[in-house]
């Protein structure tokens, strides 16, 4: 049995370790490539682009139809409060029983901390969406 003694490239490297790490049963997204077709025999070129405009492409300028029209600014803001203030309430939960724990010497003080920053900033950011939604 002979060993090969050749030493593999840079890139045959990084495409074996990015094969390694891929999940099993899925495939690298499908590569998308532009083709031009090969002119047909017999066609004088100046004469079809005369006989057809030729586009450019081009940037849309008019984005009215590009979003759902009926997510307002507002409405958004309303959307995230609502959230927010789900969030705000299930971590004043948390932090509620995170201090009985703490009275309790089940949990050490520290968690206390913890708990108490996440409640804060969650509030303070369904503040400020409160404020931004009346803003609106």
């Amino acid at each position: 049995m002979a060993l090969s003694t050749s030493v593999p490239t840079t890139a045959s490297r990084s495409m074996h370790r990015g094969a390694q790490r891929q999940p099993a049963g899925l495939s690298s997204p499908p590569q998308h490539r532009l083709y031009f077709l090969p002119e047909p025999q017999g066609t004088d070129r100046s004469a079809r682009s005369s006989a057809v405009p030729r586009r450019e492409p081009e940037l849309r300028l008019d984005a009215g139809s590009a979003h759902t029209p009926t997510m307002t600014l507002k409405n958004a803001a309303l959307l995230a409060l609502i959230g927010t203030i789900l969030m705000t309430a299930l971590l004043l939960w948390t932090f509620v029983f995170t201090f009985l724990d703490v009275l309790r010497g089940v949990v050490p003080a520290v968690m206390l901390f913890q708990s108490f920053i996440y409640a804060f900033g969650s509030f303070s950011v369904a503040l400020f969406f409160y404020v931004f939604h009346r803003a609106q």
